[in-house]
Parts: C-alpha cells; structure tokens; sequence
C-alpha cells in the first residue's frame, strides 16, 4: 500500500474483532497515521514492513499502528462507544524512517487497552517514540529491536485532555456506557518489558 504521502490514514478498522494484516508493505504518508483500530477485539500484525512517515517539524503525535477511541475527533464515521482495543499482537515487523512505530495517546476511562503483546519487531529511524503506551493492562513487549529513535519505550497511565469519560463517549454515539466516570485505581497492569535490545 503506497499512500504517495497523501494526508490520510492508508488502513482503518473499528468495531470489528479478529482483523488481521499479515506480511504488508506500507508506505510514504504524510501528516497522518499509517493505520488506525479502534473498538477492534483481536488485531494481529504480523511480518509487515512500515516506512517513510512524514510529519512537520515537531509533529510527533502519529503512530504507525495506533490504538484509538471511538470519538467522532479521531475516527471520523465511526460511532462513538466506550470500547478499547483488546487482544493485540504485533509481531516480527518492522518499521523504519516514521515518528511512532506502536502506540497509543487516547485512551477510555476505566477501559484500558487490553491483552498487548509486541515482539520480534525492528525500529529503526524513529522521529519520537518507538513503542508508547496509554492506559494499557497485561501488556507483554519483548525481544524487539530499537535503533535511533529518542525515546525507546514509554508506558503512562492516562493523560489529561486524552482520556474520555464513558459516559462522553456513550451519550455522543446514542450507545450504553459500560464503564464508570469515577476513576477507578487499577488493580494490577501487569506491564512486562523483557530482552529488548536498543542502540
């Protein structure tokens, strides 16, 4: 897939499960993301190759795999519910010349991203971050491969102005909110980090 750096995100899914892309090419975007899930209940990404994203100086906020919300701001048509991305993996890729290679700056009160796995991938010539997580729970990162990116991994809890009330979310898309507006303090993470090599 070849975006010819036009300013639109080249592979979008929501509200789907079990959505797989398996040994794709994509290439040359501009201003925007390479792919976007959002609501998505099994993503797979395996043996694909992303390169050549470019941004404006200092427009970092775009990832090469990002996990969104559905909010009408950064899924334009998809309707608005208080659902995350669970059961993902990201597996034996690599991505070369982007900002962000898999991550996340949106997130669902109370509803993280869930069941993360990202192994095996290569990162090299990474403009900001090469894997960042937001309000992501069970996540297993491992045995990947970083090279000239200025920050390798980073994991937040939430963020002000980028995490969303439920109920928001509910009353936007005219669906039921399965999730309290009350900050809830998360049991465990379970975040593990192991036998990533970066230079």
């Amino acid at each position: 897939f070849d975006g010819d750096y036009g300013e639109n995100t080249i592979i979008k899914a929501f509200h789907t499960s079990n959505f797989t892309m398996d040994g794709c090419t994509l290439k040359n975007e501009s201003e925007g993301h390479m792919t976007g899930f959002a609501g998505v209940d099994g993503l797979t990404v395996r043996g694909c190759t992303f390169q050549n994203q470019l941004l404006t100086k200092g427009h970092y906020g775009y990832e090469v795999i990002q996990l969104d919300v559905l909010h009408p701001f950064h899924i334009t048509n998809g309707r608005c519910e208080d659902l995350a991305c669970k059961n993902v993996l990201v597996e034996n890729c690599t991505f070369d010349n982007v900002p962000r290679g898999v991550g996340s700056h949106t997130a669902v009160l109370n509803n993280p991203h869930d069941k993360i796995t990202i192994r095996g991938n290569r990162f090299t010539n990474i403009g900001s971050i090469a894997i960042q997580g937001m309000n992501w729970t069970n996540v297993d990162i491992r045995s990947n491969y970083i090279k000239d990116a200025p920050r390798g991994i980073t994991i937040y809890s939430a963020a002000a102005g980028n995490t969303y009330l439920p109920s928001l979310l509910a009353s936007k898309g005219g669906t039921t909110a399965h999730y309290s507006d009350s900050y809830k303090t998360p049991a465990k993470s379970n975040i593990n980090i192991a036998a990533t090599r970066s230079e």
